[in-house]
């Protein structure tokens, strides 16, 4: 009898763990790739030679940053000088990045122009079907989502503080949020402001 209550408690316990872990915040979940609805998804992102890329097989990288980005949005377009010094600071530390173009009318001609023009030395890659957006969630461009390792959401939102609004803009950033949310992470230290609201152009739907 007794341990058959031993039995009934361990597994009482057990089932108790697995509600705890389902009720918390999901971007917490160690996942290998974003979770939807208890399904992982299945990413269609392509690169500028069609070829279908999963971002999520990046092998020995302590965060993966996607950047969504417009090529005709002047907000987004601003923050290039911002994002290459992110990416030259970081990625030695182990850190990956991806340049996300999820406009479908965005063609590769244009795109390749856009990389030329703003001199993105960073890797892109194209969602013309949302793929990732929809995983993500992302609204606007610029918008950053960070995934840690095992597929942990850490951050998601702006890249710094200087956007206040639609046409009202600091100087200065106050805050440069992205910068602190990789240092964090390349420097083994938990990532304490996971959400932030990003500033920019809407992103449109996928046909």
């Amino acid at each position: 009898m007794r341990d058959a209550h031993r039995l009934g408690v361990t597994l009482a316990g057990i089932f108790a763990m697995l509600l705890t872990g389902c009720k918390g915040d999901p971007a917490a979940a160690p996942v290998s790739a974003p979770i939807d609805g208890g399904v992982k998804l299945s990413l269609d992102l392509l690169d500028l030679s069609n070829q279908r890329i999963d971002p999520f097989q990046t092998t020995n990288a302590k965060a993966t940053v996607f950047i969504f980005l417009s090529t005709d949005c002047p907000i987004s377009n601003r923050y290039a000088p911002e994002v290459q010094r992110l990416h030259a600071e970081f990625a030695p530390q182990g850190i990956k990045f991806w340049l996300i173009y999820p406009n479908h009318d965005d063609s590769l001609e244009v795109i390749r122009k856009h990389i030329q023009e703003y001199n993105y030395s960073i890797e892109p890659l194209r969602d013309p079907q949302h793929a990732l957006v929809k995983a993500t969630k992302a609204r606007v461009t610029p918008e950053v989502v960070v995934y840690g390792t095992e597929g942990r959401k850490v951050y998601q939102g702006r890249i710094d503080d200087r956007n206040v609004d639609f046409g009202k803009e600091r100087p200065q950033p106050s805050r440069r949020d992205l910068h602190e949310v990789l240092d964090a992470v390349a420097n083994g230290r938990t990532v304490t402001n996971a959400f932030t609201t990003p500033v920019g152009c809407y992103i449109p739907e996928a046909p």
